[in-house]
């Protein structure tokens, strides 16, 4: 084989790998969180904070059939069940807590701890 034949054979996996994906950031409430896709596998990460009986963002809007990945923190530090529902996503949270599940059903899901009153929602379109 030639150098020049080599040389495109190394090139063109490394042009299809760059070529194929692509990041950006969504922001919803005032919170920013990464929004990653590779062969249209979309993977949304956020933050939730709990302080007082207060959840933050109130609101998160994510692509339907992306993966989910919650990063939940109680600021009280608190031992409570968090509930994503209409996901059957639950985890006991004594301070801190993860999720990763993938969105694949479209609508309009709370989440929050069991024993709040104050709920987010998670909007999927």
């Amino acid at each position: 084989m030639g150098d020049k034949m080599k040389y495109l054979l190394i090139l063109l996996p490394i042009l299809l790998l760059v070529g194929c994906s692509s990041e950006g950031q969504t922001t919803t409430s005032g919170i920013t969180g990464n929004i990653v896709s590779s062969d249209a596998v979309y993977a949304s990460e956020f933050t939730v904070e709990l302080n007082s009986g207060v959840i933050n963002p109130d609101s998160l809007n994510i692509p339907q059939n992306s993966i989910v990945i919650l990063n939940v923190f109680d600021h009280d530090n608190r031992t409570d069940v968090f509930l994503v529902e209409g996901y059957g996503e639950e985890r006991l949270v004594n301070g801190r807590a993860n999720f990763y599940f993938k969105a694949t059903k479209e609508g309009t899901f709370e989440y929050g701890l069991i024993k709040e009153q104050n709920k987010g929602r998670l909007i999927i379109k």
